[in-house]
């Protein structure tokens, strides 16, 4: 009977989290086609409709974060929070990988339920409401200024437009130090991987290689092991040499 308890709130998370994952799927591949039909005359004229489609990869690792979310956060408030914002990212991811772009429509959705959660934050705990919002322009500025920076220096696009948008909705939930955190975690991840794609030859010098799922990562790691956290284990592991 304690075991069937302990279970039985993961199995109610699981049955949540499964025609969520397929829509949330679903709308990824939606954006994806979108994109391809603006530059296909011939599919606009013929009106090709868009089908949702199901990815059982994408729905075990929502379940797995999903999961591993309640185990951490509990039923909080936090918790509902980061599961909103976890289909946001795997959006994201998607549709960067497949054409590298974020759609306008979930950074859309994302920043307005952002805004809310940090006015609710700030009727409950003003000073953790603040923080939200200072993450979510925190999030947004340093990433446009590295945009202006490369556009004026080596005049071209260092950072896309859904990026940028990107990182102010997740400040607005993760807040200043989670969201500085998320910042050197996305250049650190973007700069390991981009070295091994180089070696192993799957990408060459001038190749584009899409920075949103390095952001995403970054985002997950930022939930588990806040900056507060991370920190402190940075500093014993200095300490310990």
């Amino acid at each position: 009977m304690n075991v069937l308890l302990t279970i039985l709130p993961y199995l109610i998370i699981a049955m949540i989290t499964t025609p969520i994952s397929s829509v949330v799927y679903g709308l990824s591949q939606k954006f994806i086609k979108e994109e391809e039909l603006l530059n296909d005359e011939y599919a606009k004229e013929k009106k090709v409709k868009l089908k949702y489609q199901y990815n059982v990869w994408v729905l075990i690792v929502d379940l797995i974060i999903e999961g591993l979310l309640f185990y951490f956060k509990g039923l909080s408030v936090e918790f509902f929070a980061y599961s909103f914002l976890s289909q946001i990212l795997i959006i994201s991811a998607i549709t960067d990988i497949h054409s590298c772009i974020i759609p306008n429509e979930t950074n859309f959705v994302g920043f307005i339920v952002g805004i809310v959660y940090a006015f609710f934050s700030l009727l409950f705990d003003f000073k953790r409401g603040c923080d939200f919002i200072v993450g979510g322009i925190t999030g947004f500025l340093i990433f446009f200024f590295i945009y202006l920076f490369s556009l004026l220096i080596f005049k071209k696009e260092g950072m896309g437009g859904g990026d940028i948008k990107l990182m102010g909705v997740i400040g607005l939930f993760m807040g200043f130090y989670n969201t500085i955190e998320v910042f050197v975690l996305s250049f650190f991840i973007g700069a390991i991987i981009s070295i091994i794609l180089l070696i192993a030859k799957r990408k060459n010098g001038t190749d584009y290689i899409p920075f949103g799922p390095f952001i995403v990562i970054a985002t997950y790691i930022a939930m588990f092991v806040p900056a507060t956290v991370l920190s402190g284990l940075i500093s014993k592991l200095l300490y310990s040499f």
